[in-house]
């Protein structure tokens, strides 16, 4: 997986993990389009909950990419990565 992620583009790649919750966002957006009030719908918590998942897998999913490049680029100094 390091050896993958220390070749990719990071523009790119970055992009790549922010796909899925740009998707979840959207999805909030339309449950939040059909419950927009948060004291009389309940769909509105559900919405709000798909946002907060989608914040978090971005995060996380981005910062975890970062960290595979820096270990790979790490293991391509010390000449620990096999070719191919």
């Amino acid at each position: 997986m390091a050896l993958r992620a220390q070749r990719a583009l990071v523009g790119l790649s970055i992009v790549f993990c922010l796909l899925s919750p740009l998707f979840m966002v959207i999805i909030a957006g339309v449950i939040l389009l059909f419950y927009p009030s948060l004291h009389r719908d309940w769909g509105s918590w559900i919405a709000y909950g798909f946002l907060l998942y989608a914040l978090v897998i971005g995060l996380y999913g981005s910062l975890a990419f970062l960290r595979y490049r820096k270990e790979g680029m790490a293991l391509a100094e010390r000449g620990d990565l096999q070719a191919g």
